[in-house]
């Protein structure tokens, strides 16, 4: 009958427990892999979560109003769990969680970002039939009233006005000796131009995305449509010979951006 030597079976108990320690780290590295990714996914919802609250934000809801909007992505969901006013900020925290793939539980992460509204309207401007002077009125928050006549712009009509920031307003009409132009700096208007390449004729329609970026369409020129351009330091005719040779009453600008009114000024990961 043959037996195994004391060292043989002390080398196959060290190989067993070496086996049994390895398996053991192999299964801890997989699950700890599975674990990050699931917290990247977690991530990524908790930031789903800060966007939904501030497309809430920028359609009128109030900061408080966000607290406890939940919604579900991917394999996990989101909750808003708590806001805050932080003098003219908003303080949202969003808490994104997925469900593991490893155990039946879940893994979370919280991201806290500050949304800044934009700035509130700074009043209103319109513009119509000359009445001793151009007419141009003015809303303040609480009233309307006349601003002006001012000396230099001349006694017409006004057609349309539009603004890019409560300091830098344009207006546009008729005028005998030129196309008229005029300019809101925040405190006057002033005539702007006449320009030597730009038809004289009226101007029925304005309008800006950007303080160097506007349009005015008008009076047919020439066998042509009237559309000029402000590049920011002049005003100048825009070429359009496929356009019909009729009058343009009317023109807007859109943005190339999505726009809104909030903006979020800064996110953190929140480590509990």
């Amino acid at each position: 009958m043959n037996t195994r030597s004391p060292g043989a079976l002390f080398l196959i108990i060290v190989i067993i427990v070496l086996l049994n320690t390895v398996q053991r780290m192999a299964a801890s590295g997989i699950t700890d892999t599975a674990l990050q990714n699931d917290a990247v996914e977690a991530l990524f919802i908790a930031e789903s979560g800060l966007e939904r609250a501030a497309w809430r934000y920028s359609t009128g809801s109030t900061c408080a109003a966000l607290a406890g909007e939940t919604g579900n992505t991917g394999r996990g969901s989101f909750q808003v769990i708590s806001t805050a006013a932080v003098g003219t900020l908003c303080r949202v925290r969003v808490s994104g969680s997925v469900m593991t793939t490893v155990a039946a539980n879940t893994v979370s992460r919280i991201l806290e970002g500050d949304f800044t509204p934009g700035s509130p309207p700074g009043g209103a401007w319109a513009v119509g039939k000359k009445d001793g002077g151009e007419t141009l009125i003015n809303w303040d928050g609480s009233s309307w009233s006349r601003s002006g006549p001012y000396g230099g712009i001349p006694n017409e009509k006004l057609f349309s006005v539009t603004c890019v920031a409560s300091n830098d307003c344009w207006a546009v009409g008729e005028d005998k000796n030129g196309e008229l132009i005029i300019h809101w700096d925040g405190s006057s208007w002033s005539r702007n131009g006449p320009y030597g390449g730009i038809p004289d004729k009226e101007l029925f329609s304005i309008t800006c995305v950007a303080t160097d970026d506007c349009l005015a369409v008008g009076k047919k020129h020439g066998g042509s449509a009237n559309i000029i351009r402000w590049n920011g330091s002049s005003w100048s005719a825009v070429s359009a010979p496929s356009l019909p040779d009729k009058d343009l009453n009317a023109i807007v600008m859109i943005p190339g951006g999505a726009g809104g009114v909030v903006q979020l000024v800064q996110w953190t990961e929140v480590v509990q």
